[in-house]
């Protein structure tokens, strides 16, 4: 449940006292985040049962919660993380099955794109925006690509890169990625993302494999590059990560689905992912190591228990 207060500048230089202004009553159970541009605030909120938050506006002069409007109709499909404000443009940042995109806004002729990505997976963030800026820095990585940073101008898409994460002695063509999906007890598609050596995996079931899981707290465990798996992808392992209900990779009600009294999704997910991988021929019982930290240290203690 979001509580939110608001101040003036100008009150805060002129050194006007109590110049808190409560944004809305609270209600118990809406979240809200808000940004403001040209004399209205922005609101990413999950108002109305927008399970995976939308986009809301309201005046400066009427902030209720009963004023705010829908800046653009809910979509269950995407998972609106945040906006950004900029001078001339909004930059909004969504997942969608599993990847990561950035849409902009023209404020003016209210042009929208999605930053184009060249990868099957896609998965991207902002690093920098300046408010008085066209250009944006954000970031591309997967499983097999090193972290890449971008500069991009947000007028004629044009991109440079600007770092690449330095991996000493690696060649990204070697490797390999997957996204695969699991069924779970339930019927439910779980994601998995694979990576694995070309030239050392053959799919015949003899293949030794390290599965990953954390599930907990709506954390999203992204295919990001791991330079230190690389000695067991060198050695003939394949490495998968199970994007098991209790993170939001699917979006704020697949962790819905896997807390308090859903919490079984998670431990039942990663058992799924497991017997799915055997049963494809990616690896055979007893050569799976799993591996999960802190709230992962539940998950796979109840697996092993189950």
């Amino acid at each position: 449940t979001t509580d939110m207060y608001y101040m003036k500048m100008d009150d805060l230089y002129t050194c006007v006292q109590n110049t808190l202004i409560h944004f809305t009553e609270q209600i118990k159970g809406i979240k809200y985040d808000v940004s403001y541009f040209d004399n209205q605030f922005y609101i990413v909120t999950n108002k109305d049962d927008s399970r995976n938050f939308k986009i809301m506006t309201c005046s400066c002069e009427n902030t209720n919660s009963e004023s705010w409007v829908d800046w653009a109709p809910y979509d269950e499909s995407k998972y609106i993380e945040g906006i950004e404000m900029l001078k001339n443009f909004m930059l909004i940042e969504y997942k969608e099955n599993g990847n990561t995109f950035i849409k902009t806004v023209k404020h003016i002729s209210k042009e929208t794109y999605i930053i184009d990505i060249d990868d099957d997976i896609k998965n991207v963030g902002i690093v920098q925006s300046i408010y008085g800026s066209d250009k944006i820095i954000y970031y591309h990585t997967s499983l097999k690509k090193p972290t890449t940073y971008y500069e991009y101008n947000l007028n004629n898409k044009s991109s440079n890169v600007v770092r690449i994460k330095e991996v000493p002695n690696y060649d990204q063509t070697l490797y390999e990625t997957e996204r695969i999906f699991a069924t779970g007890h339930d019927g439910v598609n779980i994601p998995i993302s694979l990576i694995y050596r070309k030239d050392k995996v053959k799919k015949n079931g003899l293949n030794s494999l390290y599965l990953y899981g954390y599930g907990s707290y709506g954390i999203t465990v992204d295919p990001n590059f791991r330079g230190s798996i690389l000695p067991l992808l060198n050695r003939g392992f394949i490495y998968a990560i199970a994007h098991v209900r209790g993170g939001s990779f699917l979006g704020y009600k697949w962790f819905e689905d896997g807390k308090m009294l859903n919490k079984m999704n998670t431990f039942k997910d990663f058992i799924s992912c497991a017997e799915h991988l055997i049963k494809n021929n990616y690896t055979i019982k007893k050569q799976i190591t799993i591996e999960g930290r802190s709230a992962g240290g539940l998950l796979v203690g109840a697996a092993l228990t189950m």
